[in-house]
């Protein structure tokens, strides 16, 4: 999808200049407001169920608008604001706990961490 806001104006009097600079704000902020930008980051998901170790991977997962809720394989987690015993968020039709914690990449081995 693809928008564009056509702003030119030839000779105007400054009237005419101001109101075509307010049009086409008007128009930008229109289009702005229909974007919608997702938000996401791979994390590490480990089901906590079971008990303090379960099955574990690392995916991708979006947030929502207000970063309360996850969203990952179909799944959707709602976060327990620090209510968890052993778990961050809860899966929102199942009830399951999960623990969730962002993952950066792997740090590279050199050849001087190696020779240690």
């Amino acid at each position: 999808m693809e928008y564009s806001v056509v702003c030119s104006a030839g000779t105007l009097t400054a009237d005419a200049a101001v109101a075509n600079i307010r049009y086409c704000r008007r128009e930008v902020r229109r289009i702005v407001s229909r974007l919608h930008v997702v938000r996401s980051r791979i994390m590490y998901i480990e089901n906590k169920t079971d008990g303090l170790s379960g099955p574990a991977r690392i995916g991708r997962v979006t947030y929502s608008k207000s970063g309360r809720t996850l969203r990952y394989a179909g799944l959707e987690f709602r976060t327990l604001d620090g209510r968890g015993f052993k778990a961050n968020y809860r899966d929102v039709a199942s009830g399951d706990e999960y623990w969730t914690e962002i993952r950066g990449a792997p740090e590279r081995q050199t050849e001087t961490d190696a020779s240690r």
